[in-house]
């Protein structure tokens, strides 16, 4: 099946109220099909952004571990929710 059929019936499914999870690695796709992104890094949430606010430099940053403290969603913390299982 086409990626383009998947997304039509993403769509449609969303319209009616569903929530879908979508994980990916193509930067277009997460950009063009979430609302939130929740990005990780070695196994952490390093962030989470709405659609009006990611780039693709900010999703990366996040995912590289570049990117700490807050910064993002208005000054709210959103960064690092710790975990001592990882290093």
């Amino acid at each position: 099946m086409p990626k383009a059929e998947i997304y039509a019936i993403m769509g449609d499914l969303a319209k009616k109220g569903y929530a879908i999870i979508l994980i990916s690695s193509e930067m277009p796709e997460i950009l063009g099909m979430a609302d939130r992104i929740i990005v990780m890094c070695n196994g952490r949430k390093t962030g989470e952004l709405g659609r009006g606010e990611a780039t693709q430099e900010m999703i990366l940053e996040l995912a590289n571990g570049e990117r700490t403290g807050k910064g993002l969603n208005n000054g709210k913390e959103i960064f690092h929710e710790k975990d001592d299982r990882f290093p």
